[in-house]
């Protein structure tokens, strides 16, 4: 049995659906034919049961008849009633059975009925007897026994009816019978194949089993090199055939399984997210060298050793439970498949830091597991509050700004008139000069206030010149060991081999007395006080990850580190803030450190500061080195005369009344304007008599800049000085590339004024010479 087992079978069962269905059309027509025969049967011998009535009725009439006529006859009405009633059943039996022979014999019967019937009447009115009624008599009786004749032959037919009916039935039952033996004979084979199809199938599975056994006993030992081989064409080769094509893509299957693993394991190994697989119930399972790191574990054994309660401190920020807060976003993750949040961690050694953590849940075959990506934010934390720090000084410093040119503009023209008063023209006493020079002591101050505002602002233009930092830091040094209390020890460590930048000299001064005098007031009982140099090369990505505007390249470090008694973390975050100050009333202002971080930001650099309670503070400074040696220049502070012709512009009145006072004594002519229209107006006008513009920045209807541009297309070798109690650094530069001749800060005095304004005339008149 090579070939198709279904093919095997399916024959069989068409077979024996064939042989089923010739069956029961044979006992269909059997049966039928058997019905028709008995039905046959069943007529023939109602036919046969009513001649008979009608035969022993004309035997009774016969009986009768002759009885009759011997003397011992009946009645000869009985005669003719019978002869009647005779007569009825014989047309009955002619008009129910219409076989043409029984049809034939029951009208030879009836006409012998009639003859008898009629030759009886006419016998019976015959009342003597001669001739005549002999011869009836004759007559009749041989009538009688032609009906006898009839009804033996008709008896005949019947015989011969009931044995075709019998042969009939014969040949029925021996078909039948023979169809019975035929079937079983044909059962017996179906059996016999059973058996052989049953022993075939049977060692067939046992072969598939034993096969399916081995080779799946090979699967679990990982052995895939091994195939099926089955050389029989049926079911059972398009199985292990099908099954040899599953061994074949498992294999590819499990091989680029293999390398997919290690294409994940290696990312995951490698990712720069700290990575961790837990348990649903909080064990850890795997971890990568990224988050052995930020932990401080040796090994991933070390690292699973532990338990999530090992690694979170008892409360989290907003003071909820460790333990409590886990549980619910555990939950969270199950439930929505996905949790991010931010988490308070601890390391091995008792560290705590800020940490994000996106927490996934996924299902690894028949187990669940939390996958968790930590990241380490603590220093994104830092340089966001650093940030915000910054603009939060921004928007102060605008304040500070925007209250400083007000000030200054009162200022200017406070002392400006307090000099002018000093003059020896004005004749004053002593007295009244001791009043005035009071006068310009307090401005003097108020002037020292509001360039800490415009400091901390970063809106006073500092001086660009080359300055040694350890000549400012001996400077420094030497103040202090005249001031500061003698139980500090002041130690100096000058590392910085470049120690030259390009800033300004007093400014980085006050910013160093400022960190001084602070680090001893943090020390009454005496201490340390460290200044250390070092230079340091900040790359670009450092300097783009830094809340400052800096570049990369070489600077300097300046550091002040005191052992004082610290900064508490709440005050850490306002230090810098102007009026802010730890110092009771009256003995601070609050600006001076605000000051000290608006010069670092004028000289591009950075500061930072580091602060333990009960160990000390360190302040960091960072500046940009420079190549240029620096020079030492030596003013004089003397009142320079000139002559002109000089166009004053300011919205104050005061200042446009004491700078002109004080324009003339130096030996200037002045013209006045209120705004920047009408300076524009009256420069037009007179603009060939005008040598210089003294300019404000801030007024209404026209500012400063545009009054610039203005009078320039007017007259473009006009010379413009901006005087401003403040402006913007990008401005001024954007003027001076226009042709600004030079910049003054409000509150001047007029030794400052006189020289700059003496300067560009003179560069002014040794062009036209030249």
């Amino acid at each position: 049995m090579k070939g198709s087992i279904v093919n095997s079978i399916s024959k069989a069962v068409y077979l024996i659906s064939f042989l089923s269905l010739i069956f029961i059309g044979t006992q269909f027509n059997m049966f039928f034919s058997m019905r028709h025969t008995i039905i046959e049967n069943q007529k023939i011998i109602k036919m046969e049961n009513d001649f008979y009535h009608i035969f022993n009725n004309e035997v009774e009439i016969e009986s009768c008849f002759l009885n009759y006529t011997m003397g011992y006859q009946p009645s000869s009405k009985k005669i003719t009633l019978l002869l009647a009633e005779n007569s009825e059943l014989i047309d009955e039996f002619i008009i129910k059975y219409h076989q043409n022979i029984i049809r034939k014999h029951a009208n030879n019967l009836r006409q012998n009925h009639l003859n008898i019937s009629t030759g009886i009447s006419k016998f019976l009115s015959i009342e003597k007897n001669n001739l005549e009624k002999e011869m009836l008599l004759k007559e009749i009786n041989e009538t009688f026994f032609i009906n006898r004749l009839l009804f033996y032959e008709q008896q005949h037919q019947f015989e011969i009816a009931y044995k075709k009916n019998i042969n009939v039935i014969k040949n029925v039952i021996s078909f039948k019978l023979l169809t019975i033996i035929l079937l079983t004979i044909i059962i017996l084979l179906i059996i016999i194949f059973s058996f052989h199809l049953k022993k075939f199938l049977t060692s067939k599975i046992s072969f598939v089993q034993e096969k399916m056994i081995a080779y799946s006993k090979n699967i679990i030992n990982n052995n895939f090199e091994q195939q099926i081989i089955y050389s029989d064409k049926d079911e059972f080769k398009g199985i292990f055939d099908t099954f040899n094509e599953m061994i074949q893509i498992i294999l590819s299957q499990n091989s680029e399984m293999k390398i997919r693993e290690k294409k994940y394991r290696y990312l995951f190994d490698n990712s720069r997210d700290a990575l961790m697989i837990s348990s649903l119930t909080g064990k850890f399972i795997d971890c990568n060298p990224a988050l052995l790191k930020i932990f401080g574990a040796t090994n991933k054994e070390e690292f699973t050793s532990f338990e999530l309660k090992d690694f979170s401190p008892e409360h989290q920020a907003d003071g909820i439970l460790s333990s409590k807060k886990a549980s619910v976003v555990f939950l969270k993750t199950i439930e929505t498949g996905s949790n991010f949040f931010e988490w308070i961690l601890k390391n091995i050694q008792g560290k705590c830091f800020d940490a994000t953590i996106l927490s996934s849940y996924i299902d690894i075959g028949e187990d669940s597991f939390i996958l968790s990506t930590i990241r380490d934010i603590s220093k994104e934390k830092q340089e966001k509050e650093k940030q915000a720090q910054s603009r939060k000084m921004d928007a102060i410093g605008q304040l500070a700004g925007g209250v400083a040119h007000d000030f200054n503009n009162m200022l200017s023209g406070i002392m400006g008139a307090a000099q002018l008063l000093q003059s020896p023209k004005q004749n004053l006493d002593k007295k009244s000069l001791i009043f005035v020079e009071m006068i310009m002591k307090a401005a003097q101050r108020a002037a020292d206030l509001t360039s800490k505002l415009l400091a901390f602002g970063r809106k006073s233009a500092i001086s660009s010149t080359s300055i040694n930092i350890h000549k400012i830091v001996d400077d420094t040094i030497a103040i202090f060991n005249q001031t500061i209390d003698k139980r500090i020890k002041i130690t100096t460590i000058k590392n910085a081999e470049n120690f030259t930048i390009i800033g300004d000299n007093s400014a980085l001064q006050n910013s160093f007395l400022n960190l001084g005098i602070n680090a001893s007031h943090a020390m009454p009982d005496g201490g340390e006080l460290v200044i250390e140099t070092r230079n340091l090369f900040l790359s670009k990505d450092y300097c783009e990850m830094s809340s400052f505007e800096i570049k990369a390249g070489e600077y300097i470090e300046i550091e002040f580190r005191d052992t004082g008694c610290g900064i508490s973390p709440e005050n850490m975050e306002k230090i810098f803030e102007p009026f802010f100050t730890t110092k009771v009333q009256g003995k601070g202002t609050g600006l001076g450190l605000s000051a000290v971080y608006g010069t670092i930001q004028d000289h591009h650099g950075v500061i930072t500061v580091h602060s333990e309670i009960g160990v000390g503070t360190v302040f960091n400074i960072l500046i940009p080195c420079s190549n240029v040696k620096a020079e030492k220049k030596q003013i004089v502070e003397t009142v320079l005369s000139g002559s002109g012709k000089i166009l004053l512009v300011d919205d104050e009145e005061l200042i446009r009344t004491t700078g002109k006072h004080i324009l003339e004594e130096m030996g200037y002519q002045v013209l006045l304007a209120e705004n920047g229209k009408e300076s524009v107006d009256l420069f037009r006008e007179k603009f060939a008599e005008i040598d210089l513009v003294i300019m404000d920045m801030m007024m209404p209807e026209m500012n400063g800049s545009e009054a610039f541009y203005k009078i320039k297309e007017i007259d473009s070798k006009c010379k413009v000085i901006i005087s401003s109690g403040f402006t913007k650094e990008e401005n001024l530069e954007k003027l001076k590339i226009d042709g600004l001749s030079g910049f003054i800060q409000k509150p001047f005095r007029d030794y400052n004024l006189s020289v700059l304004i003496d300067e560009i005339l003179k560069k002014d008149s040794c062009k036209k010479t030249c």
